[in-house]
């Protein structure tokens, strides 16, 4: 045992060395080498610290080449070992990062911390996670723990400033001004003086009405970005609210010259409300949607409310994806004005972007003669709500086909006949539509859910492989759709590929013992020996009387010609739990390839007895006989 520990500890060295001159490959092979020798038992003192070592560089080796997937399958073999070891969760956590599996990355960096609580480097990473899961709150908490106990780092110093800036606009968004303001310029005078900091502190000011200190601040902001025409729209905005009338064109004048192709024309004579409405519009042209939502608020401000400007701000919050702020706008410009149809207009658009069918139709079906709607706006969203509410398909697709007809170009619209397509049973026609849309690259996901229903009805594999990995590139955590193509490469016969699914599988699934299981098989199957050697050896380790598993990993050391560690297995095997025929004749076949004719013999015939009914004992003796001559 002694010169056994002295050769795995000399090849562990070896694989620290080969690691560390980022020679991963070698490292990976040498590491599981060693993994390899303890197959039979849980480990115990030097034995499992030993293989806690080796587990946890194997994983970190997996992770420097970019396979996850392994990284994550050892450290969950370690963290089994080690469960109280902060480094193990850590590297899990980070590892889950790496595939995008925020909240488990979460719950793997908070275990870390509960058993060391004062690590800087955890709680960054914690930051990093909280922050790209939208976390942001909780994102600045961490990074602020993590300063506290190391306040001259600068990457945790960089990305606390990072996170502290995008939860400051969310509070502003709020309408937490003053918070907002006090955050902002905290990360201006740390080291973060750049012109959207400068941009949303003067937003800060122009909302609490400081006007004067308002257009200062933009000034900072223009100063470190001259170039930029639309940043001197704010400038032009806040002169306007100040009734600086004359100083605005005197720099619309001056801006003109300077921004040749870019229009800040403002009209003669107009007094300082109509000069604030040109200059929402203004921007409304330019698609600066959000200089539209501030502008419109500063005019509400100082003139009060207007269904016009809270139409612009719909319009410019439905651009930006803030559809209930859309919807409110539009509402609100109902209520000021009912007879101004462009609310009308909004609401459908917004209706459509929620994919509120209910409340397209309801708005549709409403007979409104103070603001109607237009015969083909009505047809076109009719035909839009009626596909989502799945009436009658026939009539459906032949009213999306008309319409569809006056206007090729129409990508939505395109999306909608693709969909009727499937729905009356025509995937080949659907097929080609979706497929444009997935190249112009304006697909949604249920674009992407409705091609794979395509590739399937039309039976071609190559198809539903192609729109299966496309869809999964996007949405990497859909356990249905990965499943789906684990069982088709499994029909398919495509073992690697079905292995490689599963391995990314396990960072979602709760399932680890079944999923681990089917890798084995996978691996095994796709002649990957040294990936199944240890599959079946962390299975073992669970369930170490199962004889399937046993005499596939005992294959596995056979295939990586590793014959007398196979034998020795094989034996201790049989001394712990029952022998059969099966391990009997696998033994003897080891011995053969061996090249130990004698004691395959001698172990046949010293079973015969105990095997009398069972004819594939003699008959394998016989052979060896005939063999030898």
């Amino acid at each position: 045992m002694e010169e056994k520990t002295k050769v795995l500890d000399s090849l562990f060295k070896q694989a620290v060395r080969e690691g560390q001159k980022r020679n991963y490959k070698k490292a990976t092979a040498l590491l599981e080498s060693i993994l390899l020798q303890y197959p039979q038992k849980q480990s115990q003192g030097y034995e499992k610290d030993f293989k806690c070592k080796v587990l946890l560089y194997l994983s970190r080796s997996y992770h420097a080449m970019g396979d996850y997937a392994m990284a994550i399958s050892n450290l969950n073999s370690y963290v089994n070992l080690a469960k109280k070891d902060p480094d193990g969760w850590f590297f899990l956590g980070r590892s889950y990062l790496a595939l995008s599996s925020y909240s488990v990355a979460i719950q793997c960096l908070k275990k870390s911390l509960e058993f060391r609580p004062e690590s800087d480097t955890t709680l960054a990473l914690l930051g990093t996670a909280y922050f790209k899961s939208g976390k942001t709150n909780l994102a600045v908490e961490s990074f602020k723990e993590a300063l506290y106990i190391n306040p001259d780092d600068a990457q945790i110093n960089q990305a606390y400033q990072n996170s502290l800036f995008v939860e400051a606009i969310k509070i502003y968004k709020r309408g937490d001004i003053e918070l907002a303001k006090r955050m902002f310029a905290f990360c201006i005078n740390n080291g973060m003086d750049s012109v959207l900091p400068r941009l949303y502190y003067a937003h800060c000011l122009r909302e609490q009405k400081y006007l004067e200190a308002a257009l200062d601040a933009y000034k900072e902001a223009i100063a470190l970005a001259p170039d930029d025409p639309s940043l001197r729209w704010y400038e032009l905005s806040i002169l306007s609210m100040m009734g600086k009338t004359e100083e605005a064109r005197r720099l619309v004048e001056s801006l003109s010259v300077e921004f040749e192709d870019f229009d800040f024309s403002l009209e003669k004579g107009k007094d300082q409300k109509a000069q604030s409405l040109e200059i929402i519009q203004k921007a409304l042209a330019e698609e600066n949607w959000k200089e539209v939502i501030e502008a419109g608020r500063l005019y509400i401000q100082t003139f009060g409310s207007d269904a016009i400007i809270h139409s612009f701000m719909g319009e410019a919050s439905r651009n930006l994806s803030r559809l209930e702020e859309a919807e409110n706008h539009f509402q609100k410009a109902k209520r000021l004005d009912p007879q101004y149809r462009a609310y009308r207009y909004g609401l459908l658009i917004t209706y459509l972007s929620m994919e509120n069918w209910e409340a397209l139709d309801a708005e549709l079906a409403k007979n409104n003669s103070q603001s109607p709607l237009d015969d083909e706006t009505i047809a076109y969203y009719s035909v839009i709500c009626d596909a989502k509410l799945k009436k009658e398909p026939k009539t459906v697709l032949e009213a999306v086909q008309k319409i569809f007809r006056k206007n090729p170009a129409d990508t939505y619209m395109m999306g909608v006949l693709a969909e009727q397509y499937i729905r009356v049973g025509l995937p080949e026609l659907s097929q080609p539509w979706l497929q444009k849309l997935l190249d112009l690259g304006i697909a949604n996901e249920s674009q992407y859910l409705l091609l794979i229903e395509c590739a399937e009805q039309l039976k071609n594999k190559k198809d539903f492989e192609s729109a299966c990995l496309r869809y999964l590139e996007a949405w990497q955590a859909n356990i249905d759709i990965r499943k789906k193509l684990i069982r088709f490469y499994s029909r398919q016969e495509k073992w690697k590929q079905a292995a490689n699914h599963i391995e990314l599988l396990l960072a979602y699934s709760k399932h680890q013992e079944t999923l681990t299981k089917n890798l084995a098989v996978f691996r095994f199957k796709a002649g990957q020996f040294h990936h199944a050697a240890i599959l079946y050896r962390a299975l073992l380790q669970e369930e170490p009387d199962n004889r399937n598993d046993m005499q596939r990993y005992v294959f596995c050391l056979y295939k990586l010609d590793m014959i007398p560690q196979a034998i020795r297995f094989l034996q201790l095997w049989h001394k712990s739990y029952s022998v059969d025929v099966d391990g009997i004749l696998i033994e003897a076949i080891l011995h053969m390839h061996n090249e130990e004719s004698e004691k395959a013999i001698q172990l046949l015939r010293s079973s015969m007895e105990k095997f009398k009914n069972d004819k594939r004992i003699p008959k394998k003796l016989a052979s060896i006989y005939q063999n030898q001559g």
